[in-house]
């Protein structure tokens, strides 16, 4: 079973777009999908569907990070396992914060965050190598992006090789980047 979560941001806030959105009745049957287990999987699976189309193609392009996320099961959850601590990933988003905020200071660039780029800023300050550019036209005619689209992956692509530390960003960036917009293309044809 699986649960979809859509984030999005809205001038300064942080939003979680829910399947139903504005529609009450709509997110009461949702959450009925997802406490009745019974049902089989192939009328959840269109129950899901059903639901997730009602979100706009524009609304979900306006949303930069898309992903599925599968329901744990109880040994998954029980399995003792080293854990990334919030402090450490608090370390290594600031120091990719403080590596974007060098770069668009030393450019003279009034640019708070990468998901604040404009379009001629993303050219400006997204450089890819030559894998990461035929990467990039293979998923914008596979999944027939709109500009907004690519625009999106640029800028969180750009992000992921500030998280490595890099200039230049590389396939495997733009490939987790693809990874992170897979929900548009799988309900939404």
């Amino acid at each position: 079973e699986k649960v979809l979560v859509f984030c999005g941001k809205i001038g300064h806030l942080t939003c979680i777009y829910r399947v139903g959105i504005g529609n009450d009745k709509a997110l009461l049957s949702l959450s009925e999908y997802f406490f009745k287990r019974h049902a089989s999987k192939r009328s959840r699976g269109n129950y899901i569907r059903k639901y997730v189309s009602r979100i706009s193609g524009p609304l979900l392009d306006r949303i930069d990070i898309q992903i599925e996320i599968p329901s744990l099961t109880f040994d998954e959850l029980n399995t003792p396992q080293k854990e990334e601590s919030s402090a450490e990933i608090r370390g290594r988003v600031e120091r990719a914060r403080a590596y974007a905020k060098a770069r668009y200071d030393a450019a003279g660039v009034e640019v708070t965050a990468n998901s604040r780029l404009t379009a001629p800023q993303i050219r400006q300050f997204c450089p890819m190598d030559d894998a990461a550019q035929m990467l990039l036209r293979g998923a914008f005619e596979r999944m027939g992006l709109s500009a907004r689209g690519y625009d999106r992956i640029m800028r969180v692509a750009r992000t992921i090789a500030d998280l490595d530390e890099s200039e230049l960003i590389r396939s495997s960036h733009i490939a987790e980047a693809i990874q992170l917009r897979s929900l548009d293309k799988k309900y939404w044809n």
